[in-house]
């Protein structure tokens, strides 16, 4: 059994499920939908047994799974949810 993803690249951003991914083919980001496959081969036969699209993680879940667990967020770190979304899911990640 292998596990593997695939970008499937969009030229727009208005589409459901859609994440701007690190593309390591072209090296660069890409707006792309990113399915991810369960794959079972042997001498014999080929077959996929399972796929999903990948999203992303849900941070306001994280946030509630950490406090939940008794995981410290700092106060200082808290004006980063409105002020810079992107470094408040990096801390959040990080924790």
């Amino acid at each position: 059994m292998s596990i593997d993803d695939t970008l499937l690249t969009h030229h727009g951003k208005h589409f459901d499920e859609i994440a701007y991914l690190y593309d390591s083919a072209q090296a660069c980001y890409v707006w792309a939908h990113n399915l991810v496959t369960l794959h079972y081969s042997d001498d014999e036969t080929d077959y996929p047994v399972s796929f999903e699209l990948w999203r992303p993680a849900q941070l306001d879940k994280i946030e509630a799974g950490l406090l939940a667990a008794g995981v410290k967020v700092k106060a200082s770190k808290q004006s980063l949810k409105e002020r810079d979304p992107a470094k408040w899911r990096q801390y959040l990640l990080n924790l």
